[in-house]
C-alpha cells in the first residue's frame, strides 16, 4: 500500500471552501483518487448535508446530516462515494490553524484526531450554516485574510461547542491532550498506564476516568489505539522493514510486536501492509 501526499497549492488562498456536491460530481478528475487513501498536509472540515461513511487513519466512521468530520494535517483519509455527497468543504492550512488558535478557549480539534465526527447542538445549526455562508462570501467577494480568519474561528467555536459542553469541563479536554502528547512522545519506552499516571501526577483511577469520559476507551486501551496508528502509519509510509518498525515502536521482539498488532487489528504487519 503506497500512500500518496496531497499538499496545499500555493496559488490558493489559505482558506477555500468547495461545495461537495461538485467535488463528488468531479471525482474522476483528481489524482489521487478520492476515494483511496491519501495523506493530506492541511486541515479539512466537512459540513455534511447527507448520511454517508469517510474513512480516517485506516478506520472507518457512520456520519449523519448536519454533522461534520474533521481530518486533521498529517492525517490519512478516504472518501467513500457509495452515496452522492451534499455540503461543504473548508481546508485551510496549518499556519492559518496556529494563528486563530489564540481566538480559541482550548486546542479542540487536536481531541477530534481520535473522536472526528462532531455533532453540534441542534440550537447551533443555523449559526454554523450563516457562518459557513459568511466565509462563501468572503471568498467570493476576496475580502482581507483577517476577515476570513475571523470567520473560521467562529465556525471552529461554534462546531466544537457541543463537545466541550459534553465533556463538562475544559480541563478534562486539557488533561485528555496532554496525556496524548505523552504517549506520542514516550510510547518507544513505555505501554504502561502506571507510566502515564506518574507523569501526569493522578492516580490511576482518575486517569482511566478521564479516557474513558472523553474517548469512550479505558487508558489502557488508550495507549494502544495510539500505537497502532503510529505503527499503521509507519507500514504505509516509510520504507522499513518489519523488524525496523518494531525497533521503533520499542518492542524487545518483533513477534512480540506482530501478535500485538493482529491482536489489535485481525492482521500481520505484512498483511496491512500489501493490503489492497
Amino acid at each position: 500500500m503506497n500512500i500518496p501526499l496531497v499538499g496545499f497549492r500555493n496559488d490558493r488562498q489559505p482558506i477555500e471552501i468547495l461545495s461537495l456536491a461538485k467535488f463528488y460530481q468531479q471525482r474522476d478528475n483528481y489524482k489521487p483518487k478520492p476515494d483511496s487513501f491519501h495523506r493530506v498536509e492541511f486541515h479539512c472540515l466537512l459540513r455534511c448535508r447527507s448520511a454517508g461513511v469517510h474513512h480516517i487513519d485506516f478506520d472507518s466512521f457512520s456520519y449523519k446530516a448536519g454533522e461534520l468530520i474533521y481530518i486533521a494535517a498529517g492525517q490519512v483519509h478516504a472518501y467513500d462515494f457509495s452515496q452522492p455527497l451534499s455540503g461543504e468543504m473548508i481546508i485551510f492550512t496549518r499556519n492559518i490553524y496556529h494563528k486563530i488558535r489564540t481566538l480559541l478557549p482550548d486546542d479542540s480539534l487536536k481531541l477530534f484526531r481520535q473522536q472526528p465526527i462532531l455533532r453540534p447542538q441542534p440550537e447551533s445549526a443555523l449559526v454554523l450554516t450563516r457562518c459557513i455562508e459568511l466565509l462563501k462570501q468572503q471568498q467570493l467577494n476576496r475580502l482581507p485574510l483577517l476577515s476570513q480568519e475571523l470567520a473560521l474561528a467562529n465556525l471552529l467555536l461554534i462546531a466544537t461547542q457541543g463537545q466541550r459542553c459534553a465533556t463538562e469541563s475544559p480541563l478534562i479536554l486539557h488533561q485528555y491532550q496532554q496525556l496524548q502528547a505523552l504517549i506520542q512522545a514516550n510510547m518507544v519506552s513505555s505501554r504502561h498506564g502506571i507510566d502515564y499516571c506518574r507523569l501526569m501526577a493522578m492516580s490511576f483511577t482518575k486517569l482511566n476516568g478521564i479516557c474513558v469520559k472523553v474517548s469512550g476507551y479505558t487508558l489502557k486501551r488508550t495507549i494502544d489505539n495510539q500505537i497502532i496508528l503510529e505503527a499503521k502509519r509507519l507500514l504505509v509510509t516509510e520504507k522499513l522493514n518489519i523488524n525496523q518498525i518494531s525497533d521503533r515502536l520499542g518492542f524487545d521482539e518483533t513477534t512480540n510486536f506482530c501478535k500485538f498488532f493482529k491482536k489489535h487489528t485481525g492482521v500481520t504487519p505484512k498483511q496491512f501492509r500489501h493490503r489492497e
